[in-house]
């Protein structure tokens, strides 16, 4: 994966992903950070324990050329040394910003997107699921007091079917953590 996304890096810390695409003025798109934003909600990958997870991080739109003909996600997680044994995680991160009223609306293109580049690094064997554990994240930072993005679930079937089938476990939050090269859980939320 290195060689497809050269451009991208290995980070050792938590990430946070914002997208400022429909931000009037902002000349901005898809960005990862090593620090929170100050002038927009975003995503939170929480790395633990604290700089002990090696990952590529991946602004897939970086990366014209792959995304050509597919609808794509925004962002790409994939963990670099699970011990002996373990498969590696990689994450997949679809960020919508939209009123409320609309995060049910994303969550069938969410999973569209973030399948496509999913299946284009299958078919150029660079993922599988003997290999890796493979999570999808939808989630709608600009409304946070909301999550889980409900809308995000396909039919009962249908996701049954893409977990059986793809290995795919499915989230809806704006932070999750990953433990360790294995394994990624969602974080508690207040209620």
């Amino acid at each position: 994966m290195l060689n497809l996304f050269d451009k991208s890096e290995i980070r050792l810390f938590d990430a946070f992903v914002a997208d400022y695409t429909n931000i009037p003025g902002s000349g901005k798109g898809v960005i990862i950070s090593d620090t929170p934003f100050d002038d927009i909600e975003y995503f939170h990958f929480k790395i633990e324990p604290q700089g002990g997870i090696r990952h590529l991080a991946v602004n897939i739109e970086d990366y014209p050329a792959f995304k050509k003909g597919i609808q794509n996600c925004e962002a790409m997680f994939a963990a670099q040394d699970a011990p002996d044994g373990q498969r590696n995680w990689v994450l997949f991160l679809e960020l919508k910003y939209c009123g409320e009223n609309k995060i049910e609306d994303y969550g069938p293109k969410a999973i569209s997107q973030m399948d496509a580049v999913r299946t284009k690094l299958a078919g150029l064997h660079l993922i599988d699921k003997e290999k890796h554990i493979v999570h999808f994240n939808y989630c709608s930072p600009n409304n946070y007091l909301l999550e889980p993005f409900d809308g995000f679930k396909e039919t009962q079937s249908a996701t049954l079917s893409r977990v059986e089938e793809d290995g795919v476990i499915f989230h809806a939050r704006n932070m999750l953590i990953a433990t360790d090269a294995s394994t990624i859980i969602e974080a508690d939320i207040e209620i």
